[in-house]
């Protein structure tokens, strides 16, 4: 019998709520899947780029922002609030 997954991951664009797999940029969710399998890359790269873990080139994230349909300035801009806010919630946790 074939194991079926609790969940079948999201699709390329969603409505719903988040999830760890999935991210948000220019106001939708995107699958971290789908995203790799543009970029040809792992799953763990990306989410590693997403949480300011990698240090990726600029021509990498270029192709980043091309996949995600935003200009390199928008999706920088976008990441750097996100991590400030990331930061943010962090100090406030350990304060």
């Amino acid at each position: 019998m074939e194991r079926q997954p609790h969940w079948q991951g999201p699709t390329r664009c969603l409505e719903a709520h988040p999830n760890p797999r999935t991210v948000e940029f220019g106001g939708r969710y995107i699958s971290l899947k789908d995203i790799a399998g543009e970029l040809d890359c792992s799953i763990s790269y990306l989410s590693r780029i997403f949480d300011g873990y990698a240090n990726p080139s600029v021509a990498y994230l270029r192709r980043v922002s091309d996949a995600l349909g935003m200009s390199l300035d928008e999706f920088l801009l976008d990441l750097d609030e996100k991590l400030a806010d990331k930061q943010e919630r962090l100090r406030r946790r350990l304060a």
